[in-house]
């Protein structure tokens, strides 16, 4: 199904959330922007309104309204590139990163050309530690005429892939301990603005920087080790760190 291409409005909205996830979270402007969304429901724009009220609950840490608005989008106009391109990125947000690189894959296999889908899966995949899947999407961006250096980038994830190595696990065993952190953060309602990641001697600090004082910073810490005690040992909790500060 071939999906219009988006309005200016609809640009707009998208890049004002692309911004707070930056730079905060501004209540006022997602009501704002949900307001818009439901004017374009009015006016029987039904899919500008699906993925700009999913990419809001995204922004809010909701992820069941995040699923539930984006395969109410796809049904609406199919697994079109904008609605997927804007489903990898909420699912992203959420730090659901297994589930977004999923659907950046599909993205990337529609569009193989075009250098910032291509750009947007590596990313993706880098947020979620899949080392071997940031390597071949940098090959890619080598054969489309961009190629990506970044030594930094490239010895942290050396350096990940030694600890991975050592202690006999893979990445998707560390993307579930870092998505489980994200899920207990949305769920009391603190929201997110980065993270840190610290790699020394066989230590993985990954640190998250959250837009709140410094009491409910701790209660999310604590509430994140709380939900790692009641799961299943992985050799993961050996050498991750999941802590959380105030920015």
């Amino acid at each position: 199904m071939t999906q219009p291409a988006p309005s200016k409005q609809f640009n707009e909205l998208i890049d004002s959330m692309n911004e707070m996830i930056i730079h905060g979270v501004n209540n006022h402007l997602i009501q704002k922007i949900a307001v818009a969304a439901d004017k374009m429901k009015q006016y029987g724009k039904y899919l500008d309104f699906y993925i700009i009220s999913g990419m809001i609950a995204a922004i809010r840490g909701d992820a069941l309204e995040t699923d539930r608005l984006f395969n109410a989008a796809i049904i609406c106009g199919g697994r079109a590139p904008n609605t997927l391109c804007n489903y990898a990125s909420a699912l992203n947000n959420l730090g659901r990163h297994r589930s977004a690189i999923k659907v950046i894959d599909e993205l990337v296999s529609i569009a193989p050309g075009d250098l910032s889908v291509v750009k947007t899966a590596l990313k993706f995949h880098r947020d979620a530690f899949d080392i071997n899947g940031v390597n071949d999407l940098k090959k890619r961006c080598e054969m489309l005429g961009d190629p990506i250096i970044d030594l930094d980038v490239d010895n942290n994830l050396m350096l990940i892939d030694e600890l991975l190595t050592s202690h006999k696990v893979n990445w998707e065993d560390l993307a579930s301990r870092t998505e489980l952190a994200y899920s207990v953060l949305h769920k009391l309602g603190l929201h997110m603005r980065g993270r840190n990641e610290t790699l020394q001697d066989g230590i993985f600090l990954f640190d998250f920087r959250i837009d709140a004082d410094v009491n409910a910073v701790f209660l999310g810490e604590s509430a994140i080790n709380d939900a790692i005690a009641e799961k299943t040992y992985s050799p993961v909790d050996n050498f991750l760190y999941l802590t959380c500060s105030v920015i």
